[in-house]
């Protein structure tokens, strides 16, 4: 959704309240952004939240100062495996670019509830096939038939791939089982 910015601040408790919310109790500093013609007041970590997770746009905007911090890193040796999700479906490239000029990781796997992509030291992408092959059990435990805002879509996701990895470290699914053969033995042997 684009949001339009009002430049005008407000105390209340905040609209929005993502689990990184700082105002959801007490009233706090709020700023008023406006998003299909829908005033909404919202404390600046849920303004960066939505904005980081790809469900609020503002034209020409980025999280100011922001570090980037992968959904999932995966470390071996001095390897790792970098993990970034998206609620929607997006340019692949333009979300790993910068990750790669940044991390350098062995691969990166960019998912969205659509695809997922594989990126192999930084040059390599190929699309592995699509998000439901590989997730499609513990997916579909996160998610319902309703339809779900781009925060639920990530949430599910990352909650997903989260249980997933989890089955391969404690080798409840094998290389021919896991989807993505190509990073097995990497995350086998890799320390969350």
């Amino acid at each position: 959704m684009i949001i339009k910015t009002s430049g005008a601040f407000v105390i209340a408790v905040c609209q929005v309240q993502t689990d990184k919310c700082k105002a959801i109790e007490e009233a706090a500093p709020l700023t008023v952004v406006w998003g299909n013609g829908l005033q909404i007041n919202v404390c600046s970590a849920c303004l960066e939240e939505k904005m980081r997770i790809g469900e609020w746009e503002i034209p020409g905007a980025s999280v100011a100062n922001k570090v980037y911090k992968p959904d999932f890193l995966l470390e071996n040796n001095s390897e790792n495996l970098i993990i970034e999700v998206k609620g929607k479906l997006t340019d692949a490239d333009r979300i790993a670019n910068p990750i790669i000029k940044e991390w350098s990781p062995k691969y990166l796997l960019v998912a969205t509830l659509d695809s997922m992509f594989i990126y192999e030291g930084g040059i390599d992408k190929k699309q592995i096939k699509e998000t439901k092959e590989i997730l499609g059990d513990y997916l579909s435990f996160y998610t319902t038939n309703q339809p779900q805002d781009l925060y639920e879509i990530h949430s599910a996701i990352e909650k997903s791939i989260s249980a997933w990895l989890f089955n391969i470290k404690n080798h409840k699914l094998d290389k021919n089982h896991c989807g993505i053969p190509e990073v097995f033995d990497f995350i086998s042997n890799s320390v969350l």
